[in-house]
């Protein structure tokens, strides 16, 4: 697998997600349990939370977990995402750690 079209095919999902957009919460009632990375039982709130039903949503949910997330929740959502879609997964933790696939 050449991981340079792999990282090409990455960017070009993630400039199609929009950020900054959030989820209405008639829409998030609309998503399975399945679909998030931790379970209402999980959550501090009693809600679910980071959405993982597609890899949009996949993507944002490692974003906002760096940012905010307590090392249990990192690690049940990179475990999650890991689990489902693991191309993504992969380049996340290429990225992170400093390497670029475009050089």
């Amino acid at each position: 697998m050449d991981l340079n079209v792999v990282y090409a095919s990455f960017c070009d999902e993630l400039e199609k997600i929009k950020l900054a957009s959030e989820l209405t919460e008639a829409a998030r009632e609309h998503i399975k349990s399945k679909n998030f990375a931790i379970s209402a039982k999980q959550s501090d709130t009693g809600k679910p939370a980071y959405p993982i039903e597609d890899k949009r949503h996949a993507a944002n949910a490692l974003a906002r977990v760096k940012q905010f997330g307590s090392p249990s929740e990192k690690a049940e959502v990179y475990k999650d995402v890991a689990r489902k879609y693991s191309a993504l997964f992969a380049i996340s933790l290429w990225t992170d750690e400093g390497h670029d696939f475009r050089s």
